[in-house]
């Protein structure tokens, strides 16, 4: 099994933003280019895409609490 890491898009300076929903449940399946996640920005709110197909794991739930940038979202399990 490989597991492919969702990560928010670079966004120029932004070191940090919201998680405010996820559109999927965990363990469900997904396909490569769905949309994910919503993130809030200071500047904007973003949808995060399935970066492949296969099942969904969440590591970070949506919450009010600040995420870094760099940080791994959840991933997608390739099987």
């Amino acid at each position: 099994m490989e597991q492919i890491p969702i990560t928010a898009p670079q966004m120029g300076v932004i070191q940090d933003f919201t998680v405010l929903k996820w559109l999927t449940l965990d363990g469900s399946s997904v396909s490569e280019g769905e949309s994910l996640i919503v993130i809030e920005t200071e500047k904007a709110e973003v949808m995060v895409e399935s970066p492949a197909t296969g099942q969904l794991r969440i590591l970070i739930q949506a919450s009010d609490t600040p995420v870094q940038i760099i940080e791994q979202l959840g991933y997608v399990i390739i099987r």
